[in-house]
């Protein structure tokens, strides 16, 4: 019965701070941003992968 106390109250708690960054990120200049951010990273691994010896 603790366990799923506990484990409620901590998935309510992501829960609520799901949320509240879910506004933050659907903001238009935050959402360019991410994706340049993750295209970069994409790309940057792409090389490696390209580059690797193996």
């Amino acid at each position: 019965m603790i366990h799923n106390v506990l484990g409620f109250a901590w998935l309510s708690l992501y829960a609520r701070f799901v949320d509240r960054l879910r506004v933050a990120l659907t903001r238009p200049m935050v959402k360019a941003w991410l994706e340049r951010v993750t295209g970069g990273a994409l790309v940057l691994l792409g090389a490696r992968l390209a580059w690797s010896r193996r």
